[in-house]
């Protein structure tokens, strides 16, 4: 199994361009998070294929953190947006650590390109419509076990929604375990606009929110 970003895809790069670009418009600085980056070929092997806790914390770091004067913003860029089915695919380790992050007050937002303009969202604003842990990883129960209780701290954070969670469905590919959102329901602001409020107003009021860790239904 493999579980580690693609980092050199084309729209990946786009997307880092353009968010360069606007950061420029207001003497914002970008620096690159991932340690991923530095990794030689052995150590990319060696690492793909570790599904800890901690590991999957290293990998769902975000691309970029956006420093300015007195405030600093962590972007992660997705492009697994489809416009054809108008959903936002984000790997549910990805998405459970983030939103842990971003309960505690961290600046983090998902980003996105949607027409000509980039989107940024929170995941504490967004809950999933629906989650999928492919069946594949029954042959894995540690792990599979791991993913449960990311899906289950998600699922009791937002417990005033219902999420679909799906464990029977082979979507292909890498089969990574992952969270879909529906771009209509995104609660979404514009980059741009962001970047000029961004000493003013966070997109969200901070109010951390105790959720139980790493726990299972039983």
């Amino acid at each position: 199994m493999s579980f580690f970003p693609n980092i050199d895809h084309k729209p990946h790069r786009e997307l880092e361009e353009l968010i360069y670009n606007e950061c420029e418009k207001y003497n914002i600085h970008l620096l690159t998070v991932p340690q991923y980056y530095y990794l030689n070929e052995k150590e990319v092997k060696e690492y793909k294929e570790l599904f800890s806790n901690e590991s999957l914390l290293i990998r769902s770091a975000a691309d970029l953190l956006l420093v300015g004067v007195n405030h600093t913003t962590l972007l992660d860029c997705k492009t697994t947006y489809r416009e054809g089915t108008g959903n936002i695919a984000i790997e549910l380790s990805s998405y459970h650590w983030n939103l842990q992050h971003n309960r505690d007050g961290v600046e983090f937002y998902y980003c996105y390109k949607d027409g000509n303009e980039i989107k940024i969202f929170a995941p504490r604003e967004n809950p999933p419509d629906c989650i999928y842990i492919q069946p594949i990883w029954k042959k894995y129960p540690p792990i599979e076990k791991l993913f449960q209780k990311y899906t289950y701290t998600i699922e009791h954070f937002f417990k005033n929604h219902k999420i679909k969670i799906y464990t029977e469905r082979d979507t292909g590919g890498s089969r990574d375990p992952f969270i879909i959102i529906k771009k209509k329901k995104l609660k979404t602001i514009f980059f741009n606009e962001y970047l000029r409020n961004r000493y003013q107003k966070p997109l969200f009021d901070y109010l951390p929110i105790r959720v139980p860790y790493m726990e299972v239904k039983k």
